[in-house]
């Protein structure tokens, strides 16, 4: 169990600030819902593996390779059409843990999700209302992330005085135009203010 839960902590929050870090040079992450939301709906995955673990026999369908497999071809349409409107809507591909998260990330916690959660019925009435719980506070999250502007992250930021160049190619333009304005005694260590 401890494995499943270090594995889905750092492939869905995680390592966004790792990408984050390489692509834009500043390693953030101001959703809410991809934090704690992340993290509850984590949590739901684990009281439905919970459940699974403790049940001598769960209904056949949920193990079928059928259900597996629609279940795993609704996951990854869910990714791309996400994606493709997240696109369509803001006319720019966006950055690179954006992708992550709509491509992976959003179809992977669908799929477990939609392995686990029909488990959950068969669980007791405590795992049943955490999980209610867990999935209201991913909801409560996704809904506080709309009204302020956080699911558009690079704009939040900007809204809030953090421009970020989108990847190290921008970055090392940047850096390059800076060394041909700049002299030798204009700015660095010969700048210095008396």
């Amino acid at each position: 169990m401890w494995a499943i839960a270090l594995t889905l902590v750092f492939l869905v929050i995680g390592i966004l600030f790792i990408i984050r870090d390489w692509r834009e040079g500043l390693p953030y992450n101001v959703s809410v819902a991809s934090q704690q939301g992340g993290l509850a709906l984590i949590g739901v995955i684990l009281i439905g593996v919970e459940i699974i673990k403790r049940q001598q026999s769960s209904p056949l369908w949920m193990g079928s390779l059928d259900f597996q497999l629609i279940l795993l071809t609704i996951s990854v349409i869910f990714g791309i059409v996400y994606q493709w409107i997240v696109v369509a809507k803001s006319n720019e591909w966006g950055t690179a843990a954006d992708a992550y998260h709509n491509l992976f990330v959003a179809p992977l916690l669908l799929f477990m999700l939609g392995a686990t959660v029909p488990v959950i019925l068969l669980g007791t009435r405590l795992e049943w209302n955490f999980s209610i719980f867990f999935l209201t506070i991913w909801f409560a999250t996704l809904v506080y992330d709309w009204f302020h502007g956080r699911l558009q992250q690079t704009r939040w930021l900007a809204a809030h005085g953090i421009y970020l160049f989108l990847c190290r190619r921008e970055r090392r333009r940047e850096r390059r135009r800076r060394r041909r304005s700049v002299g030798f005694f204009d700015g660095g260590f010969f700048d210095i203010p008396y």
